[in-house]
């Protein structure tokens, strides 16, 4: 993205300093039995207003990753992600 004063959201004189306060809560965990993986992530992550168009307020993310081996030369996979 190039610099462009077009793409500041700031309402009023664009000309300054911004500063933007953001969080992220981060949490995952796995679990594993019998060549069973079961992996799972979430994020929550918010800030207190936007700067840029591409800047977020409140964004969160899932995602879950499954795998099966069998014996050590095969592995199958799945993985689901959310927004």
């Amino acid at each position: 993205m190039t610099e462009s004063l077009a793409e500041i959201v700031v309402s009023g004189n664009q000309d300054g300093v911004y500063e933007r306060k953001f969080h992220t809560v981060r949490v995952g965990a796995t679990f594993a039995m019998a060549g069973f993986t079961l992996m799972g992530d979430y994020a929550n992550s918010g800030a207190n207003h936007a700067i840029l168009r591409t800047d977020f307020q409140d964004r969160q993310r899932t995602r879950i990753r499954g795998f099966y081996t069998f014996k050590q030369w095969f592995r199958i996979a799945a993985r689901a992600s959310g927004r």
